[in-house]
């Protein structure tokens, strides 16, 4: 069946696994160091996803570590797709997450991880915390939102990618 994604399309067959690696990019924000994080619509089936009010065990593998987590589909009205991990068996991600993301703690947007699939339920986590050099380079130091606009780097949006862009354009003094 086609999968229509964010990043390389793929062709799978039941039973088979992609013919093109795929990428789930993942905004970082307070919620993810907490508990987990959204799947993106297009990710559903690329994750496995479930029937709503179904969940099962999945393996995210980080910093040469493996956990269990469970991916779930809430049996609310937008069935949402969610990776969770705010059980006790989740702490050593939900630490290495805040040791990584050490800005995104500090109240900054703008990092990130990619998640790419390795075998059946399990995937590879790939941190992309903030720029540490000294090179100088653009900066999001604040932004002003109209309303309730802010809440959309708590989502999976584009948006919230922009501080991440921002900074890699090189700044001469």
């Amino acid at each position: 069946m086609d999968q229509q994604c964010r990043g390389p399309s793929f062709h799978e067959q039941p039973g088979e696994e992609p013919t093109m690696q795929n990428v789930l990019k993942h905004a970082v924000g307070k919620s993810t160091l907490r508990e987990g994080f959204a799947v993106p619509r297009d990710f559903e089936d690329w994750m496995g996803a479930l029937e709503r009010g179904s969940k099962r065990d999945i393996t995210l593998v980080f910093d040469g570590q493996k956990i269990s987590v469970t991916l779930r589909r809430i049996d609310n009205e937008q069935g949402s797709v969610q990776v969770k991990y705010e059980t006790k068996a989740g702490e050593p991600f939900r630490l290495w997450l805040g040791t990584v993301f050490t800005a995104t703690l500090a109240g900054s947007a703008g990092e990130h991880f990619e998640v790419s699939r390795a075998a059946a339920d399990v995937f590879e986590v790939a941190p992309f915390p903030a720029k540490v050099d000294s090179t100088p380079s653009l900066h999001v130091a604040h932004w002003l939102f109209h309303r309730e606009a802010d809440r959309l780097f708590e989502e999976d949006s584009p948006l919230a990618e922009i501080p991440a862009v921002v900074h890699a354009v090189p700044f001469a003094a």
